[in-house]
C-alpha cells in the first residue's frame, strides 16, 4: 500500500463503514486532495474485506479518476462535494463496465501476489494487517 501511496502522492485511509452493504455498493474510492479513502462494508470474511480492498487499489493504479464520466444529474446529487469528486465514485457503480472488469482482473492478479506470500501455513500474507489495518 506504501508503493500506491507513493505512486499516487497522498496518504490511503481504510475504513470500513457498516451502513454500507445494504444495497450493491460494497465500497467506494475518493479521491481527494490530501488523500486517497476507501470506504468499505463491514465483514467477517478477511478474504473478502481483502478482495474489495485491492479493487478499489485498482482502480488507483490504473487511474479511473482521470477518465472523464460525469453529468449534471450527478453534480446535483450532493452539491457540497466537488462534482469530480461524485463522478468518480458513481461512474464505478455500474457493473461489467469496462472500467469495473480492468479493475478486477488486476485486483484479481494482486490478491495472487498476496496469496503467494501466505506460505505454507495458509495464512495471513506477510504483513497484511499492517497493510490494510
Amino acid at each position: 500500500m506504501d508503493s500506491v501511496a507513493r505512486f499516487r502522492g497522498t496518504r490511503l485511509d481504510i475504513r470500513a463503514v457498516p451502513s454500507l452493504g445494504k444495497g450493491e455498493v460494497s465500497a467506494l474510492w475518493l479521491s481527494m486532495r490530501d488523500a486517497e479513502l476507501i470506504l468499505h462494508v463491514h465483514t467477517e470474511s478477511e478474504l473478502y474485506r481483502e478482495q474489495i480492498i485491492l479493487h478499489e487499489l485498482a482502480h488507483m493504479i490504473l487511474g479511473h479518476d482521470l477518465q472523464e464520466t460525469g453529468s449534471m444529474a450527478q453534480n446535483s446529487l450532493l452539491p457540497d462535494l466537488p462534482a469530480a469528486l461524485i463522478q468518480g465514485a458513481l461512474a464505478r457503480c455500474r457493473e461489467r463496465s469496462r472500467i469495473e472488469l480492468a479493475a478486477e482482473v488486476l485486483a484479481d492478479l494482486l490478491a495472487k501476489g498476496l496469496s503467494a506470500s501466505r506460505g505454507s501455513s495458509g495464512g495471513e500474507p506477510l504483513k497484511f494487517s499492517e497493510v490494510f489495518g
